[in-house]
C-alpha cells in the first residue's frame, strides 16, 4: 500500500510536475515550513505547514513546489 501512495502522490498536484512546483524557485524540501513524514516515506515526502501556502497541511514530495518557500537559516 505504501508504493501504491507513493506512486500516486508523486503523480499528483503535490509532485515535482505540477503547474506549481514547475514555476517555483526552489523545491520543498528545503522549506522551513516542510515536515518530512518518517519511516519508509521520509526520503521522498513531508507535509506543509506553512498556512501561507496552498498545499498548508497536505502531503508534498521533497521535489514539490509553491512559491510560499522560507529559507532556513541554519546556525
Amino acid at each position: 500500500g505504501r508504493d501504491l501512495a507513493s506512486k500516486r502522490w508523486y503523480a499528483s498536484d503535490r509532485g515535482p510536475n505540477s503547474p506549481y512546483a514547475v514555476s517555483a524557485s526552489k523545491p520543498c524540501g528545503g522549506c522551513g515550513f516542510y515536515i518530512p513524514l518518517s519511516g519508509g516515506l521520509k526520503k521522498n515526502f513531508g507535509v506543509c505547514a506553512n498556512m501561507l501556502a496552498p498545499d498548508d497541511g497536505k502531503v508534498v514530495s521533497i521535489d514539490h513546489g509553491c512559491g510560499a518557500h522560507s529559507e532556513v537559516l541554519v546556525r
